[in-house]
């Protein structure tokens, strides 16, 4: 339970999210002292990739995840390269770290949903690995994200990306006991 938010303002994507993490009856609020150590939103290959659901996947993708931007130019657009290159990449680092979970004798799944940025273009990635264009200027996910974006809708007269994200992390943080500790905001020139 957690919530990530992203925002694309002026050529830059702001991302942000909580700092807490659940496990079972454990609460851990992560200090935001240091936010290299952050481990839901990070950045991989130009990729820039927010997490929501499984601690454990996200430390997996963090470190270890290889994504051949090379392959790149084999495709028409951004969004094919994502539904192939890039969530076969995932799949492989997940299984290979022994993340995948099986939903039936035949279907895999990981505990995971991504808000991916890459070259201006934002997606979402569920946890059957479906890929959804975003073309809204703000999205979010994790058990907050009915509250973020809500709020993200009614701050759009809102000058600041920053102040409209920590509004947005803080409602999710007041209806949502899974969300809360410090929000961390990050910056990123598109």
């Amino acid at each position: 339970m957690t919530c990530v938010a992203s925002l694309m303002h002026n050529n830059n994507f702001f991302i942000a999210g909580d700092s807490r993490i659940t496990v079972g009856s454990s609460v851990i609020d992560i200090p935001k002292t240091d936010k290299s150590m952050y481990p839901k939103i990070f950045t991989n290959s130009g990729f820039v990739i927010g997490v929501c659901d499984s601690m454990r996947v996200a430390n997996v993708l963090k470190y270890s995840l290889k994504i051949n931007t090379k392959k790149l130019h084999k495709y028409k657009n951004i969004h094919e390269f994502m539904v192939t290159e890039f969530v076969d990449s995932v799949r492989t680092c997940l299984t290979d770290s022994g993340c995948m979970r099986k939903f039936s004798t035949s279907t895999e799944f990981a505990n995971i949903e991504m808000i991916v940025m890459y070259r201006g273009e934002v997606y979402q990635v569920g946890s059957w690995f479906s890929v959804i264009k975003v073309e809204e200027p703000y999205f979010a996910i994790g058990s907050g994200a009915s509250y973020a974006k809500g709020s993200l809708h009614s701050t759009e007269s809102t000058k600041s990306p920053k102040k409209r994200l920590k509004i947005a992390i803080d409602s999710a943080k007041k209806y949502q006991s899974g969300v809360g500790g410090d929000t961390v905001i990050f910056k990123y020139k598109v």
